[in-house]
Protein backbone atom coordinates (compact mmCIF):
# COMPACT_ATOMS: atom_id res chain seq x y z
CA UNK A 1 0.00 0.00 0.00
CA UNK A 2 2.50 2.22 0.96
CA UNK A 3 4.56 1.80 -2.42
CA UNK A 4 1.16 2.78 -4.29
CA UNK A 5 0.80 6.04 -2.26
CA UNK A 6 4.10 6.37 -3.26
CA UNK A 7 4.00 6.40 -6.50
CA UNK A 8 0.28 7.85 -6.65
CA UNK A 9 1.81 11.27 -5.61
CA UNK A 10 5.05 11.01 -7.54
CA UNK A 11 2.30 10.73 -10.83
CA UNK A 12 0.40 14.00 -8.84
CA UNK A 13 4.18 15.86 -8.69
CA UNK A 14 4.91 14.68 -12.45
CA UNK A 15 1.40 16.14 -13.40
CA UNK A 16 1.54 19.74 -11.63
CA UNK A 17 4.74 21.23 -13.65
CA UNK A 18 3.51 20.00 -16.54
CA UNK A 19 0.27 21.59 -16.06
CA UNK A 20 2.08 24.71 -15.18
CA UNK A 21 5.00 24.93 -17.57
CA UNK A 22 2.41 24.51 -20.25
CA UNK A 23 0.48 27.78 -19.11
CA UNK A 24 4.21 29.58 -18.67
CA UNK A 25 4.52 28.36 -22.18
CA UNK A 26 1.34 30.15 -23.69
CA UNK A 27 1.84 33.02 -21.29
CA UNK A 28 5.57 33.93 -22.34
CA UNK A 29 4.34 33.41 -26.29
CA UNK A 30 5.36 36.89 -28.01
CA UNK A 31 3.22 38.70 -29.05
CA UNK A 32 3.45 39.67 -33.23
CA UNK A 33 2.69 42.40 -34.19
CA UNK A 34 0.36 43.69 -36.81
CA UNK A 35 0.72 46.19 -39.53
CA UNK A 36 -2.10 47.49 -41.13
CA UNK A 37 -2.19 49.96 -43.85
CA UNK A 38 0.59 52.32 -45.46
CA UNK A 39 3.57 53.48 -43.14
CA UNK A 40 3.45 57.39 -42.20
CA UNK A 41 5.81 58.85 -44.59
CA UNK A 42 4.55 56.62 -47.87
CA UNK A 43 0.91 58.26 -46.57
CA UNK A 44 2.35 62.06 -45.82
CA UNK A 45 4.05 61.65 -49.72
CA UNK A 46 0.51 60.34 -51.05
CA UNK A 47 -1.23 63.60 -49.25
CA UNK A 48 1.67 65.91 -50.94
CA UNK A 49 1.08 64.60 -54.11
CA UNK A 50 -2.74 64.92 -54.01
CA UNK A 51 -2.03 68.70 -52.49
CA UNK A 52 0.32 68.95 -55.68
CA UNK A 53 -2.46 67.56 -58.00
CA UNK A 54 -5.50 70.04 -56.89
CA UNK A 55 -2.79 73.23 -57.08
CA UNK A 56 -2.13 72.53 -60.80
CA UNK A 57 -5.57 71.32 -60.85
CA UNK A 58 -6.41 75.33 -60.03
CA UNK A 59 -3.84 76.91 -62.07
CA UNK A 60 -3.76 74.74 -65.19
CA UNK A 61 -7.04 75.00 -67.65
CA UNK A 62 -5.67 72.03 -69.85
CA UNK A 63 -7.88 70.51 -72.60
CA UNK A 64 -10.27 66.91 -73.07
CA UNK A 65 -10.09 64.83 -69.78
CA UNK A 66 -8.05 67.21 -67.26
CA UNK A 67 -10.60 70.16 -68.12
CA UNK A 68 -13.48 67.43 -67.63
CA UNK A 69 -11.53 66.53 -64.39
CA UNK A 70 -11.25 70.23 -63.56
CA UNK A 71 -14.34 71.23 -63.96
CA UNK A 72 -16.35 68.99 -62.06
CA UNK A 73 -13.80 69.67 -59.08
CA UNK A 74 -14.84 73.18 -59.40
CA UNK A 75 -18.68 71.93 -59.87
CA UNK A 76 -18.90 70.57 -56.76
CA UNK A 77 -16.28 72.79 -54.38
CA UNK A 78 -16.52 75.97 -56.25
CA UNK A 79 -13.70 78.27 -54.96
CA UNK A 80 -13.20 75.86 -51.80
CA UNK A 81 -11.25 73.72 -53.55
CA UNK A 82 -8.50 75.82 -52.95
CA UNK A 83 -8.70 74.61 -49.55
CA UNK A 84 -8.39 71.18 -50.41
CA UNK A 85 -4.30 71.22 -50.98
CA UNK A 86 -4.70 73.22 -47.78
CA UNK A 87 -5.93 70.20 -45.94
CA UNK A 88 -3.62 67.99 -48.00
CA UNK A 89 -0.36 69.56 -46.75
CA UNK A 90 -1.46 69.62 -43.43
CA UNK A 91 -2.17 66.18 -43.39
CA UNK A 92 1.60 65.52 -44.90
CA UNK A 93 2.93 67.29 -41.97
CA UNK A 94 1.10 66.09 -39.07
CA UNK A 95 1.25 62.62 -40.54
CA UNK A 96 5.32 62.88 -40.98
CA UNK A 97 5.43 64.80 -37.35
CA UNK A 98 3.39 61.94 -35.75
CA UNK A 99 3.94 58.41 -36.78
CA UNK A 100 0.27 57.69 -35.52
CA UNK A 101 -2.25 60.93 -35.65
CA UNK A 102 -4.03 61.19 -32.77
CA UNK A 103 -7.92 61.45 -33.69
CA UNK A 104 -7.14 61.29 -37.25
CA UNK A 105 -10.74 60.45 -38.48
CA UNK A 106 -11.86 63.07 -36.48
CA UNK A 107 -9.78 65.72 -37.89
CA UNK A 108 -10.94 64.18 -41.31
CA UNK A 109 -14.69 65.21 -40.24
CA UNK A 110 -13.87 68.47 -39.41
CA UNK A 111 -11.98 69.65 -42.06
CA UNK A 112 -14.83 68.29 -44.63
CA UNK A 113 -17.45 70.62 -42.29
CA UNK A 114 -14.83 73.51 -42.88
CA UNK A 115 -15.30 73.28 -46.16
CA UNK A 116 -19.29 72.97 -46.29
CA UNK A 117 -18.93 76.15 -43.85
CA UNK A 118 -16.94 77.61 -46.32
CA UNK A 119 -18.86 76.83 -48.98
CA UNK A 120 -21.88 78.32 -47.28
CA UNK A 121 -20.33 81.36 -46.39
CA UNK A 122 -19.82 82.18 -50.08
CA UNK A 123 -23.14 81.42 -50.97
CA UNK A 124 -24.73 83.30 -48.45
CA UNK A 125 -22.28 86.00 -48.89
CA UNK A 126 -23.04 86.20 -52.54
CA UNK A 127 -26.61 87.12 -51.63
CA UNK A 128 -27.86 83.41 -51.82
CA UNK A 129 -29.68 83.87 -55.13
CA UNK A 130 -30.76 80.15 -56.21
CA UNK A 131 -32.72 80.14 -52.42
CA UNK A 132 -36.13 80.61 -54.69
CA UNK A 133 -36.22 77.17 -55.93
CA UNK A 134 -35.91 73.81 -54.20
CA UNK A 135 -32.81 72.46 -52.52
CA UNK A 136 -31.65 69.58 -55.15
CA UNK A 137 -32.38 72.40 -58.29
CA UNK A 138 -30.60 74.61 -55.61
CA UNK A 139 -27.70 72.00 -55.62
CA UNK A 140 -27.77 71.53 -59.55
CA UNK A 141 -27.71 75.04 -60.38
CA UNK A 142 -24.79 75.40 -57.83
CA UNK A 143 -22.81 72.87 -59.68
CA UNK A 144 -23.33 74.18 -63.10
CA UNK A 145 -22.48 77.56 -62.07
CA UNK A 146 -19.16 76.29 -60.11
CA UNK A 147 -18.14 74.06 -63.57
CA UNK A 148 -18.88 76.47 -66.45
CA UNK A 149 -15.28 75.98 -68.23
CA UNK A 150 -15.79 79.34 -70.16
CA UNK A 151 -14.24 81.16 -67.45
CA UNK A 152 -10.35 80.62 -66.33
CA UNK A 153 -11.59 80.29 -62.52
CA UNK A 154 -14.87 80.29 -60.67
CA UNK A 155 -15.87 82.32 -57.60
CA UNK A 156 -18.77 80.23 -56.72
CA UNK A 157 -19.87 78.12 -53.71
CA UNK A 158 -20.01 74.71 -55.77
CA UNK A 159 -22.03 72.19 -55.10
CA UNK A 160 -20.91 72.11 -51.15
CA UNK A 161 -22.15 75.68 -50.59
CA UNK A 162 -26.04 75.10 -51.02
CA UNK A 163 -25.79 71.95 -48.84
CA UNK A 164 -25.52 73.79 -45.55
CA UNK A 165 -26.23 77.85 -46.79
CA UNK A 166 -29.31 76.71 -48.53
CA UNK A 167 -30.89 74.95 -45.09
CA UNK A 168 -29.30 78.19 -42.99
CA UNK A 169 -30.80 80.98 -45.06
CA UNK A 170 -33.95 79.42 -45.27
CA UNK A 171 -34.27 78.76 -41.22
CA UNK A 172 -32.20 82.00 -40.19
CA UNK A 173 -32.07 84.46 -42.86
CA UNK A 174 -28.63 85.56 -44.62
CA UNK A 175 -27.76 88.01 -42.31
CA UNK A 176 -28.02 85.71 -39.15
CA UNK A 177 -27.02 82.82 -41.28
CA UNK A 178 -23.80 84.58 -42.09
CA UNK A 179 -22.65 84.77 -38.30
CA UNK A 180 -23.25 81.13 -37.44
CA UNK A 181 -21.04 80.39 -40.67
CA UNK A 182 -18.84 82.57 -39.53
CA UNK A 183 -18.70 81.19 -35.22
CA UNK A 184 -18.73 77.72 -36.54
CA UNK A 185 -15.70 77.97 -39.08
CA UNK A 186 -13.44 79.75 -36.42
CA UNK A 187 -14.51 77.04 -33.45
CA UNK A 188 -13.63 74.56 -36.10
CA UNK A 189 -10.33 75.73 -37.09
CA UNK A 190 -9.45 76.05 -33.31
CA UNK A 191 -10.49 72.70 -32.48
CA UNK A 192 -8.84 71.03 -35.96
CA UNK A 193 -5.51 73.33 -34.77
CA UNK A 194 -5.58 72.63 -31.30
CA UNK A 195 -5.47 76.36 -30.42
CA UNK A 196 -7.29 77.48 -27.07
CA UNK A 197 -8.26 81.13 -26.27
CA UNK A 198 -5.67 80.76 -23.65
CA UNK A 199 -3.17 80.68 -26.43
CA UNK A 200 -4.35 83.49 -28.14
CA UNK A 201 -4.64 85.88 -25.14
CA UNK A 202 -1.22 84.75 -24.32
CA UNK A 203 -0.03 85.54 -28.25
CA UNK A 204 -2.47 89.00 -28.35
CA UNK A 205 -0.83 89.94 -24.85
CA UNK A 206 2.57 89.65 -26.32
CA UNK A 207 2.13 91.44 -29.30
CA UNK A 208 0.83 94.49 -27.38
CA UNK A 209 4.22 94.28 -24.66
CA UNK A 210 6.09 94.09 -28.14
CA UNK A 211 4.39 97.15 -29.79
CA UNK A 212 4.72 98.74 -26.37
CA UNK A 213 8.49 98.23 -26.49
CA UNK A 214 9.32 98.99 -29.76
CA UNK A 215 6.75 102.38 -29.31
CA UNK A 216 8.81 103.49 -26.22
CA UNK A 217 12.13 102.75 -28.35
CA UNK A 218 11.15 104.90 -30.69
CA UNK A 219 10.09 107.61 -28.38
CA UNK A 220 13.22 107.60 -26.55
CA UNK A 221 15.15 107.66 -29.90
CA UNK A 222 13.63 110.95 -31.11
CA UNK A 223 14.53 112.66 -27.65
Amino acid sequence: MSAKKQTASKNKKSKTPAKAQKGRSRAKKPETAVHTGLSPRVRAIIYGAIAVIFALMIIIKGENVWTAVRSFFFGVFGFGIFLIPILMIYLCLITEKEKQVARFKAKIIISSFIILLVGALIYIAGGAEFNNVNFFACLGKLYIQSADTSVYMTFGCGLMGGIIGYPLTLLCGEAAALCVCIVATVMLVFIIANISVKDITAAASRTVSHVREAGEKHARERK
